[in-house]
């Protein structure tokens, strides 16, 4: 959808944003982190935030692409097909 994002700088949310190119993280449990990132997010201006929501698009289409991820599932069950004990 090419917007820029503000998430939770754990697991799994990192691996999606990165941090001021795709958007902001900000500490866990956090409401003032949050409340900054919101914060440095509204005083961008359009172009700034445009691009970043084309960075995400783009790390999207470039790490997750359907074939990709279908690639990932079709090795993680052939690894643990080939590792099974009869």
């Amino acid at each position: 959808m090419a917007r820029p994002l503000i998430a939770t700088d754990v697991p799994g949310c990192r691996d999606v944003v990165d941090h001021e190119v795709s958007g902001f993280l900000c500490a866990a449990r956090s409401a003032q982190s949050l409340a900054a990132a919101i914060d440095r997010f509204l005083a961008l201006g359009y172009d700034a935030r445009n691009g970043m929501g084309e960075a995400g698009r783009a790390k999207m289409a470039r790490d997750y692409d359907q074939s990709i991820v279908v690639d990932a599932y079709r090795d993680t069950i052939a690894e643990l097909a080939a590792n099974r004990h009869p």
